[in-house]
Formats: C-alpha cells, structure tokens, sequence
C-alpha cells in the first residue's frame, strides 16, 4: 500500500482501487518492492511502526470512501495486501486482479 497517498487525495473508491490497479500491474516499476523490502529487514529491530503506519492509512482510506464498517475494510485491505504478496512473486494475472477487485467493488455497491 502507498503510504505516500493520503486519504484526500482520492475522492471515490473507484478512484482509490484504480491506482491500487496500476500499482499491482507495475509492481517492480513502484517503490513497493523497495518498501517491503525495507520492511522486512526492519522487522527484525523495531516494531515495524511504517507497517502499521500503512495499515491504518489504508483502513482509513477504505473507510472514508466506503460504507464499510471496520471489519469489512480491514478485509479489503487483506485482499489487496494478498494481491501485492502475489505480484511481488510474479504470480499474479490480470484475470485474478479483475475477478478481486470485482467482488471488492460488488461487496461496496451492496452496503
């Protein structure tokens, strides 16, 4: 997740997982790769306070341009952690980010 992207800078959830989109497709072409590689070493001797940092950043993205309740928006932050884990690895397909991002915005439109 781009902790560089406030909440304000996206004014719908349509708007927030587009970028989500471009980000996976391009995965080695974004700083990610570099942030969960910073992460991961930062792991082992602190807290992992930037971790946390991000998560909270996007559930409060998620909820603000949602109706979802807390639950439902930390479950939508797993769903695109697990796709960003599966682009890292390269095993990621366009036809797996449609069919998520699908029942992400389905899930939203039934709220």
């Amino acid at each position: 997740m781009n902790l560089q992207k406030s909440e304000r800078n996206f004014s719908t959830f349509i708007e927030y997982l587009e970028h989500e989109k471009t980000e996976l497709l391009n995965i080695r072409k974004t700083i990610r790769v570099a942030g969960y590689e910073f992460m991961i070493q930062e792991s082992q001797t602190d807290n992992n306070s930037i971790a946390r940092e991000i998560y909270e950043s996007n559930i409060k993205i998620i909820l603000k341009l949602t109706d979802f309740n807390q639950k439902q928006a930390e479950q939508t932050f797993l769903i695109l952690e697990g796709l960003t884990a599966m682009a890292l690895t390269g095993i990621l397909t366009t036809e797996l980010i449609k069919n998520h991002f699908d029942y992400i915005t389905n899930m939203a439109r039934k709220i």
